[in-house]
C-alpha cells in the first residue's frame, strides 16, 4: 500500500544519505571537471552524476540483503510488486537528484548555455534511464555480492562507452560524411521542437519503465528468502 512504499522510500533515502563519502566524492568528482573544463564536460558531467546517484539507489537492494534483512522486510506488510515498485521510484528520484545537481552549477555560472545545457540533459537522459532499467532487474535479480560486480561492470561499461565515444569523435570528427550525419540528427531534432522531443523521450522512457518493471516484479515473486 501507500504507507508502505512511503516506509520503504523513507528508509532507503536514509540509507543513501548515510553514505556521504560516495555523495562527497561525486560532487567533488564534477566540480574538478567544471574547473578544468566548464560547459565543454557538461555531457560527461550530467551523464556521470545521474549514473552515480542512480547507483547509489540500487545499492539498496544489496543493504537490503545483508544479514537477511529481506527476509524481515517481507515479514512485515510489504508485498513483493510494492517492494520493486519502490525501487524504481527510488531510481528515479536518485538520477533527478543527480540530474540537478550537475544541471544547477552550469545554469548558475554559465546562463547564456543554459539552452545548450537543456538539449544535452534531454538527450542523455533517456539513454540513462534505458541504462539503469536493465541495472535494476539484474540487481534485484543477482543482489549481494554479485551485485555489487553487476553494478560494477554496468557502470564501467558506461564510462568506457563514453571515453570511447569522445575518443572517436575526435579522431574522426572532421570527416565530411561524419559531419552531415551529425548535422541531420541535430536539423532533424531541432525540427521536433522542445515538445516533440519530449514526448519522444518520455515514450522511451516509460516502456523502458514499464517492461522493466513486469520482469523485477516477476523476479522478486519467484526468490526465496
Amino acid at each position: 500500500g501507500g504507507k508502505a512504499m512511503k516506509g520503504l522510500l523513507v528508509k532507503d533515502l536514509k540509507l543513501i544519505l548515510q553514505n556521504k563519502t560516495m555523495l562527497a566524492v561525486l560532487v567533488m568528482i564534477e566540480a574538478v571537471f567544471f574547473v578544468m573544463q566548464g560547459a565543454d564536460c557538461m555531457a560527461f558531467v550530467m551523464a556521470y552524476m545521474m549514473m552515480g546517484y542512480g547507483m547509489l539507489a540500487l545499492s539498496t537492494v544489496t543493504l537490503d540483503e545483508h544479514d537477511k534483512s529481506m527476509a524481515f522486510l517481507m515479514a512485515m506488510p510489504v508485498s513483493r510488486k510494492d517492494y520493486a515498485l519502490e525501487k524504481y521510484a527510488l531510481t528515479f528520484l536518485c538520477m533527478l537528484a543527480g540530474c540537478l545537481v550537475a544541471f544547477l552549477p552550469y545554469c548558475l555560472l554559465q546562463p547564456e548555455k543554459i539552452d545548450e545545457i537543456l538539449t544535452v540533459g534531454m538527450g542523455i537522459a533517456p539513454v540513462l534511464v534505458v541504462i539503469q532499467m536493465v541495472a535494476l532487474p539484474a540487481q534485484i535479480k543477482f543482489g549481494g555480492e554479485r551485485g555489487r560486480i553487476v553494478l560494477v561492470c554496468i557502470f564501467a561499461v558506461v564510462v568506457l562507452v563514453m571515453a570511447a565515444s569522445e575518443k572517436i569523435g575526435k579522431r574522426y570528427g572532421g570527416q565530411p560524411w561524419l559531419q552531415d550525419l551529425a548535422k541531420g540528427i541535430s536539423d532533424g531534432i531541432r525540427g521536433m521542437g522542445m515538445a516533440g522531443i519530449l514526448g519522444i523521450s518520455a515514450a522511451v522512457c516509460a516502456a523502458c519503465f514499464w517492461i522493466s518493471f513486469m520482469v523485477s516484479k516477476r523476479i522478486m515473486e519467484k526468490k526465496e528468502f
